[in-house]
């Protein structure tokens, strides 16, 4: 066996309820980024792991694989993403007897996730020289140029770089929360607190909208909109 998806997708969320059943263009988010993996053809299988029946039914309809119910252990708000992941592979271990080779995780908020995307991901992890590459968006500004808050008052955030130009700063990047092709072995040591031999794909900070609160999904719409008058001027 090669390549299966993993969509982590509980019922509860508190900062947008039912946020993963929320329409986004009149698509529940779920569906969209369930639609898009499948409709990849790169996947073996898309799986669903999800606590909540509505959710279940509504990947199952969309063509991906729901064999149970999460755990609700694995389903509150402080599990992190590892232990689910590994959860789902271990469903398709049992039914196939196998491991995959190769995972990829997505979010139902993966809402910029591509089939051209999915491709540079598993280009890159296949080359062979990383366990763990992500979409990753270019930040601002240098974090040399960034600033916290500390004792009621505002500091640089790096201190010894805070009046070199900015030019002279290494660039940093963000993970984008789109998407990540990796090897099982890599979330077996995310699970650890371990970081895997990691790479990324670098896409424009339009192609990549977090959905934290509400107004994201607001942002994330007109975003999405504005990126597709952008492609069909040719611009």
């Amino acid at each position: 066996m090669g390549t299966v998806a993993v969509i982590p997708a509980r019922g509860g969320s508190k900062r947008i309820p039912r946020k993963n059943l929320l329409p986004f263009l009149g698509v529940p988010l779920v569906q969209r980024v369930t639609q898009t993996l499948v409709e990849s053809g790169l996947f073996e299988r898309v799986i669903v792991s999800t606590d909540d029946s509505e959710i279940a039914d509504l990947a199952t309809s969309s063509g991906a694989w729901v064999p149970q119910l999460r755990d609700s252990s694995l389903a509150d708000d402080f599990t992190p993403t590892a232990p689910v992941v590994l959860d789902a592979i271990g469903w398709f271990s049992s039914d196939t007897g196998v491991e995959p080779r190769e995972v990829l995780v997505a979010y139902p908020t993966s809402l910029f996730l591509r089939g051209d995307m999915l491709l540079r991901l598993a280009n890159r992890f296949r080359q062979g020289d990383l366990e763990h590459v992500f979409i990753a968006t270019e930040i601002g500004v240098p974090i040399g140029r960034t600033w916290t808050e500390a004792d009621e008052a505002w500091v640089p955030f790096d201190q010894s770089t805070f009046f070199d130009r900015s030019q002279d700063l290494p660039k940093a990047f963000a993970d984008s929360g789109q998407g990540y092709w990796s090897s099982p072995q890599a979330w077996e040591k995310l699970a650890r607190q371990e970081i895997p031999r990691s790479g990324a794909v670098v896409v424009n900070r339009w192609e990549a909208v977090d959905i934290d609160d509400p107004e994201d999904l607001e942002l994330a719409e007109v975003v999405w909109k504005a990126s597709q008058m952008r492609t069909s001027s040719g611009s």
